[in-house]
């Protein structure tokens, strides 16, 4: 395949991303109302729009795309790589509580004050 015959089909293959991107983060972004306040009629409404957008022949069709450009690629042809979001980005900074070691632990019997075992 020569290079131009690749750049049609890389920049088919941006755009078709930028639509399923867009389209999800649309989704993800009516989420947050709708899961805070489950019975706010605009925060319904909102995700009704944002479903609505997603269920689209051109969204429909972007996805078909996608899902035969990250089929195993030539050697020369990088994979797609998933970027996470702002919301997937926020959870990930969120501190987390330490891991315990891998190291098992080991109980140590010592003697108690007072002469008393």
């Amino acid at each position: 395949m020569s290079d131009e015959d690749r750049e049609p089909t890389e920049a088919r293959e941006l755009a078709d991303a930028a639509t399923v991107h867009a389209v999800r983060e649309d989704i993800v972004q009516a989420l947050g109302p709708l899961a805070a306040s489950p019975l706010d009629e605009q925060a319904v409404e909102r995700m009704r729009r944002a479903l609505a957008r997603a269920d689209t022949p051109a969204v429909r069709a972007a996805l078909r795309r996608l899902r035969v450009a990250v089929t195993p690629p030539s050697p020369r042809r990088p994979f797609l790589v998933p970027i996470p979001s702002n919301a997937d980005r926020a959870s990930v900074l969120r501190p987390q509580a330490p891991r315990p070691s891998a190291q098992p632990c080991q109980l140590i019997s010592a003697p108690m004050a007072g002469g008393a075992a």
